[in-house]
């Protein structure tokens, strides 16, 4: 649990997290994720390569996932937002652009 919040603060502390815009998406009236964001539910979060890759490595656990996605979620709608940020590369040997993937709300303000 200390690897996820150490994740959330490097996250905040960087300025990566930015707010999607509140644009239409596919089968999500009202709600949805600028480009180059793409929307998924916590199912699909837990299937991203890099997310199992970091499960399989032993770097967080799901449940660390669903804690981190429920913090995310600020509207609660079930829908986050996802984007491989440019020199995030796989080969780095920090954890938290290794496994992970830029996160952010669909709407927060809804």
């Amino acid at each position: 649990m200390k690897r996820l919040a150490a994740g959330v603060i490097f996250v905040f502390s960087l300025g990566i997290l930015v707010q999607a815009s509140p644009a239409l998406a596919a089968g999500q009236a009202g709600f949805g994720c600028s480009s180059p964001f793409n929307s998924v539910t916590l199912t699909q979060t837990l299937q991203l390569p890099r997310e199992q890759d970091g499960l399989n490595a032993g770097a967080f656990t799901a449940a660390d996932l669903e804690a981190f996605f429920a913090v995310i979620d600020h509207n609660g709608d079930g829908a986050i937002c996802v984007q491989l940020p440019a020199g995030w590369d796989q080969n780095s040997t920090n954890r938290n652009t290794q496994f992970h993937y830029n996160f952010v709300d669909d709407n927060s303000s809804a």
